[in-house]
């Protein structure tokens, strides 16, 4: 992961705020390149990869070259992720982990979700996410009089 000193960015895009998107696509030509990128960025998170979004869709939406938003997501938006979030992967890990959480507490299975919950901590630990939430300092107890 890069040191987020080594990268300045233009916009913190998880900032950046954008109108309701509407059904129609021409009515997003009002967006600039922060809000169209913030937009991308929130689909990259929901759809846990960049990959899953429809490029040629999106162009159509906001009324651009399909070049213009694969740059947007390959050149800005993954290597901003990379370096706030970690790689592709972590992101997509994350994304499926949370999505199978709030299905089997939809479905009313508490104790599913929490079996999935305990492997999405079991997995954040092992890549160095999370500490290991049963690490516990020594304590020194003693029993009775000295």
């Amino acid at each position: 992961m890069t040191d987020l000193s080594d990268k300045e960015y233009e916009y913190e895009y998880e900032r950046v705020k954008y109108p309701d998107v509407p059904d129609k696509p021409s009515e997003k030509r009002s967006f600039d390149a922060a809000q169209r990128r913030a937009w991308l960025l929130d689909r990259m998170y929901e759809l846990g990869t960049p990959t899953r979004i429809n490029q040629s869709e999106v162009c159509t939406y906001f009324g651009v070259a399909q070049s213009t938003i694969s740059k947007d997501i390959s050149e800005e938006l993954a290597p901003y992720v990379e370096d706030r979030l970690g790689d592709r992967v972590g992101m997509m890990s994350d994304v499926v982990f949370k999505a199978a959480v709030e299905k089997l507490m939809d479905d009313n299975e508490p104790e599913a979700a929490a079996r999935v919950m305990e492997k999405f901590n079991n997995w954040l630990q092992s890549s160095g996410n999370q500490e290991s939430e049963t690490q516990t300092d020594e304590i020194s107890v003693q029993f009775g009089s000295e």
